[in-house]
């Protein structure tokens, strides 16, 4: 009966026994899984604080949003409060952006260096970053010291405007400062037909501004507008069949009789200047080095005798023409 009551006792704490090793077993693993779990996480929260919420990450999220041609998101990694009116050419954007090197300039700054292609053309760029509050405590926040933003300084002599990437801006904004994203390309000019400048290309890599100056000169129409107005001027005073044409560069005072006609050509045709007033509405033209012939009869009042009489005169015609700003250019003789 002893016996029997003992083995029973016996069974019993070795069952008890059994439970309690395989709930500790169960809890083990749990802990186990719970330590890799969590081990896990703080693994992934330091990679993506290492890589996508470093301030090389920040910097190549910029890049990349340029890259795709996503000018407001990346207007808003830069920090701006709206797009700016001038953007980088569409057909000369970054590509294949990296980190080279990133410098920590204190625990709450730092300075990363960037190299890309800009239009295929090696370059690279330093940006300043400052660190932000952590997101739930554990994941690293960036944003730029400095926006990323440079400044076009365009100066323009003979329009009121400047074409900046096919955006006009006023004259008094670009002699200011335009600002604009970089890295990225920028191209200034304008033409109106009748005048234009030369074409400047910027590859902005950095917050300096630029400062590009611009002079409008003739076009070749316009040249050819001033050189038909003289042309049909001194056409003009060729048609009158006299000795002294009115309101014309050339005459002759002859005392003999004239027999027949009077004929006058312009054999040489003089070489067209054009200089602009300080009203930068107005032009002046010279005309300079031309010739006229004359060719007549003349039957002399000593004796009666015929003979034909040439003579050839240097011709200057100068003028204004104004009326451009209208597109209605109008050559005045002075």
């Amino acid at each position: 009966m002893a016996s029997r009551l003992l083995g029973k006792t016996i069974g019993h704490h070795l069952v008890t026994v059994h439970k309690m090793c395989g709930v500790w077993a169960v809890w083990k693993r749990f802990v186990i899984a719970a330590v890799i779990i969590t081990a896990a996480w703080f693994v992934a929260v330091f990679s993506l604080n290492q890589t996508l919420f470093s301030p090389g990450g920040y910097v190549l999220s910029y890049l990349a949003a340029l890259e795709q041609g996503d000018f407001g998101e990346a207007s808003a990694r830069a920090g701006l409060n709206e797009i700016p009116v001038v953007l980088p050419r569409p057909e000369a954007l970054v590509s294949e952006p990296r980190v080279a090197g990133t410098f920590i300039v204190t625990a709450e700054e730092v300075v990363v260096q960037a190299q890309y292609l800009l239009d295929g053309i090696p370059s690279e760029s330093l940006f300043t970053l400052s660190r932000l509050p952590r997101t739930l405590g554990l994941f690293d926040r960036w944003e730029f010291t400095d926006a990323p933003v440079g400044a076009v300084t365009a100066t323009i002599t003979g329009s009121h405007e400047v074409i900046i990437n096919g955006v006009a801006i006023p004259r008094e904004v670009s002699s200011r400062g335009v600002d604009v994203l970089y890295p990225g390309r920028y191209t200034l000019s304008w033409s109106s037909g009748w005048l234009e400048t030369d074409t400047v290309e910027l590859a902005i890599e950095s917050g300096q501004s630029q400062t590009v100056r611009l002079v409008a000169v003739p076009t070749d129409a316009f040249v050819g507008q001033a050189k038909k107005a003289v042309t049909d001027y001194l056409t003009s005073c060729t048609a009158q069949a006299v000795l002294q044409p009115a309101n014309c560069p050339f005459g002759v005072t002859i005392t003999d009789r004239v027999v027949g006609s009077v004929d006058w050509e312009i054999t040489t045709e003089p070489r067209v200047v054009l200089a602009m007033f300080d009203d930068e509405t107005t032009w002046q033209v010279e005309a300079l080095g031309g010739e006229a012939t004359l060719t007549v009869s003349l039957q002399s009042l000593f004796d009666g005798t015929i003979s034909d009489y040439v003579e050839t005169q240097t011709i200057d015609v100068t003028g204004i023409i104004e009326g451009l700003n209208e597109n209605r250019p109008r050559f005045i003789v002075d």
